[in-house]
């Protein structure tokens, strides 16, 4: 009787280390996925935002007279006929 009660016990221990085990193991999990979703979530809100800058400046270059300043101001371009005049800071 004794002895059966002595291993109904470290059963019931067993058990308990087990479940606490599972738990633990979880909890980290859980804690690691919780990690990762912030993560992403900020990763998500810059790409949001560069795509956000990206569509407004594709909204820009649709007219043409914008992408002639464009090419006038980074590339020298000028019309054909036209005469540049090129000033050298002091």
């Amino acid at each position: 009787m004794r002895v059966k009660r002595i291993l109904i016990l470290v059963a019931f221990a067993c058990v308990l280390v087990f479940l606490w085990i599972q738990l633990y193991g979880m909890l980290r999990e859980t804690s690691e996925l919780r990690t990762s979703a912030e993560e992403r979530g900020k990763a998500y809100g810059a790409l949001a935002e560069e795509n956000k800058q990206l569509e407004l400046e594709a909204r820009y270059y649709v007219y043409p007279e914008n992408v002639e300043k464009f090419l006038r101001s980074r590339f020298n371009y000028k019309k054909p006929g036209e005469g540049m005049i090129i000033v050298i800071p002091d």
